[in-house]
């Protein structure tokens, strides 16, 4: 579906320890509770409570997302439904882990939402930038149905050295 396998690592890498831990480590930790390996209610719930939530790392992971498919979306366009998908199931997937697995993370202010905004249209400009680069460039984007000769008084390759209009062969005199 990708064009490299690092595109879908990076994509998927950041659940993966997340949900091994769930299926492989938590079901052994409650077969341990269910033998009464834990002699106390805080060994219990330390056991059983995963890591923190760590939201700057969340927001750097959909930002990373959001500016590699702004940056190659021009010549990849099949990169926006990709991304889209991704950033729904980033969605679901966190919604998921911060109800049953992570503890209950503090209250956030809106400095990180604001940094991540002041840096989206950034996004834009790249993007620009690059399908501007990709659209103009002929070893990305040949087009062999324009032929050179049509446009060649547009370019200033005209035997007078200037620019010039081509002329129309029913225009007045």
């Amino acid at each position: 579906m990708c064009s490299r396998p690092s595109h879908t690592l990076t994509r998927a890498a950041p659940y993966g320890i997340v949900i091994g831990n769930m299926c492989c480590i938590k079901p052994c930790q409650r077969c341990r509770a269910k033998y009464g390996y834990y002699l106390t209610q805080h060994d219990a719930n330390r056991g059983f409570i995963g890591a923190p939530f760590n939201l700057a790392l969340r927001y750097a992971q959909a930002l990373m997302v959001v500016f590699v498919t702004m940056l190659y979306c021009g010549g990849l366009p099949v990169l926006m439904p990709l991304a889209c998908a991704t950033l729904g199931l980033r969605f679901w997937v966190d919604r998921f882990l911060l109800l049953r697995f992570h503890p209950r993370p503090p209250n956030y202010g809106p400095q990180l939402f604001i940094m991540a905004l002041s840096l989206l249209p950034w996004a834009v400009v790249l993007h620009l930038a690059f399908s501007i680069w990709m659209y103009g460039n002929n070893d990305i984007l040949e087009s062999n149905v324009i032929n050179p000769s049509i446009i060649e008084g547009w370019t200033g390759n005209n035997a007078n050295g200037g620019f010039s209009a081509p002329r129309c062969s029913h225009a007045r005199s």
